[in-house]
C-alpha cells in the first residue's frame, strides 16, 4: 500500500477498491504513508461498509 500510495500521491492519480470484479470505491491519495498506518475513507452507507466488511473477512479466512 505504501508503493501505491507514494505512486499515486506523486502522479495525482486515485487507488480503486475492487471486489468481485466491480469497483467499490476510488480513493483519492492525499499524502504518502509513512509509518505503516494510514486510514480509508469510504463514500458508503453504513449498511454497504458492513456488508463490504463481512465479505473481506470472509475472504481472508479462505487465504488462511
Amino acid at each position: 500500500m505504501q508503493i501505491a500510495t507514494d505512486i499515486a500521491f506523486e502522479e495525482r492519480k486515485s487507488i480503486g477498491l475492487f471486489i468481485d470484479n466491480k469497483i467499490i470505491n476510488a480513493f483519492y491519495v492525499n499524502s504518502k504513508i509513512r509509518n505503516g498506518n494510514y486510514f480509508l475513507a469510504l463514500n458508503l452507507p453504513f449498511a454497504e461498509i458492513k456488508k463490504l466488511e463481512k465479505k473481506i473477512n470472509t475472504e481472508l479466512k479462505k487465504k488462511k
